[in-house]
């Protein structure tokens, strides 16, 4: 119900890659969204050697994935967008 707001999250990380005044709070964002996935770490009992910003990054290219419009599959349902996260989740933890 968001993705306008989402892709224009995206649009703005994609600029700090050209404009310095969006480096820092691009950088800030990122770290509290690698902070979630460190607090489910925790919360799960995941082990030393997970690591939290390459699980975030999968998450995130597959959030990025699903909200593209032109990049998802015409006709993805619901339960195929959640399933393929079930999916994620499970392989990473």
């Amino acid at each position: 119900t968001d993705a306008a707001s989402h892709r224009l999250w995206y649009d703005i990380r994609t600029q700090a890659m050209f404009d310095d005044l969006f480096h820092a709070p691009v950088r800030q964002i990122e770290a509290s969204l690698v902070g979630v996935v460190e607090h489910l770490h925790a919360r799960l009992g995941v082990g030393d050697g997970a690591n939290p910003t390459a699980d975030y990054a999968a998450i995130d290219g597959l959030f990025r994935y699903w909200i593209q419009d032109d990049a998802r599959p015409a006709g993805a349902t619901e339960a195929e967008i959640k399933a393929s996260f079930r999916h994620l989740i499970d392989r990473l933890w």
